[in-house]
């Protein structure tokens, strides 16, 4: 709500110009009555026209009056009315001049008063926008209190069903520590058990373990009694195929002889069966054995593709005995160490022994992946 003086002032505007315009009617209007009064007094001390004029004038027009207006005794003493009249001039100059001056005071205390106006003018417009301000923070404020009590009926409301979960959270929460109440006690009970079926099960296990180191003892005792058989079996075998051995490098060694002394291939296929014979029957293989070694594949022509240190002649000898040569069997009798035997099986053993030159060991090696039938 505005105050009747802020009204007043929508109405006028510029009060400070309207102040002082009324200062100088104000003005204008003293200095006029004060004019007609020292006029009005003038005239009354004398009858003569233009009374505020200067003395020099007022003294050019007595001396120019007619003689028979100075005969009716209108212009008495001269000389005396001048001085008179110069005194009162300058009285009333002087109290122009305080006048002046007071009408100077009155003016700085009109300009203080405008000035103070302005400032209440200033004041009141700044009351006037305060109070708008304030206008909308009440507005503010009374949305801000709705909004606050639609927050506080929701805020009870989210309590309410807060209490209301809270309370059935509580119910459930006890019910399902009565469950857990029951289930420890069950589980006391089989943990109970199962701590005295540890304690007969470890028991046994213990009866076990005694049980099971006793028989580990023992057959310990039997492997090395086994052990200590087999180190001596081992020591006779490599007694027994030490010997072997060396038989079998001298009869190699005749027979590397033989062949380098011989110089052309139509050599005794006798003898040399008969000796390869002699070699194989330091072997001791029984004749299932032999047999069943003949009956796998050969394994001649993979040494003809892969070894290249082999003697070709020798070798292409050897294996194509039965295909080029095509000799007619014979059979050894008692002089084979196996049953169904021939010399051509027996030449290409000798052959590829020889041509490769492998020791009795290694020829063992290779007869067990087979040979040619």
């Amino acid at each position: 709500m505005s105050t009747p003086g802020l009204q007043d002032r929508d109405r006028h505007p510029d009060i400070s110009s309207g102040a002082s315009n009324a200062i100088k009617r104000r003005k204008r209007q003293t200095v006029s009555e004060s004019d007609s009064s020292e006029s009005l007094d003038l005239e009354a001390d004398d009858a003569t026209p233009s009374t505020t004029r200067p003395a020099k004038k007022v003294k050019k027009q007595i001396t120019s009056l007619p003689l028979r207006e100075v005969r009716k005794g209108r212009v008495l003493r001269p000389n005396l009315e001048i001085s008179t009249l110069q005194e009162e001039l300058r009285t009333m100059e002087d109290k122009l001049r305080m006048k002046e001056d007071e009408l100077k005071i009155k003016g700085d205390e009109l300009k203080a008063k405008e000035d103070e106006l302005k400032a209440k003018n200033d004041a009141l417009s700044r009351m006037d926008h305060e109070h708008d301000l304030l206008q909308k923070t009440q507005n503010q404020l009374a949305q801000s209190r709705e909004r606050i009590q639609k927050l506080s009926d929701e805020n009870m409301e989210i309590q309410e069903a807060s209490n209301r979960a809270l309370m059935t959270r509580g119910e459930e929460l006890a019910a399902a520590n009565d469950t857990i109440r029951s289930l420890t006690a069950e589980l006391a009970k089989v943990n109970e058990n199962y701590q005295q079926q540890l304690e007969r099960a470890n028991d046994s296990l213990t009866n076990m373990e005694k049980r099971y180191q006793q028989d580990l003892k023992a057959k310990e005792q039997h492997i090395t009694a086994v052990n200590n058989q087999i180190a001596g079996l081992r020591d006779n075998m490599s007694l027994q195929n030490d010997s072997k051995d060396r038989e079998l490098e001298q009869a190699r060694h005749m027979l590397s002889e033989h062949q380098r002394n011989s110089e052309s291939k139509d050599f005794d296929l006798k003898f040399l069966a008969r000796q390869l014979c002699h070699i194989l029957t330091k072997i001791n293989l029984s004749g299932a054995q032999w047999l069943q070694i003949l009956q796998k594949k050969t394994f001649l022509l993979h040494l003809a593709a892969t070894n290249d240190t082999i003697d070709g002649s020798r070798l292409n000898f050897c294996t194509g005995w039965l295909s080029n040569r095509e000799l007619e069997q014979r059979k050894l009798g008692n002089e084979t160490p196996f049953i169904g035997g021939n010399d051509t099986l027996l030449l290409n053993l000798y052959g590829v022994s020889h041509s490769i030159n492998l020791s009795t060991s290694n020829l063992c090696i290779w007869l067990l992946y087979g040979l040619k039938e």
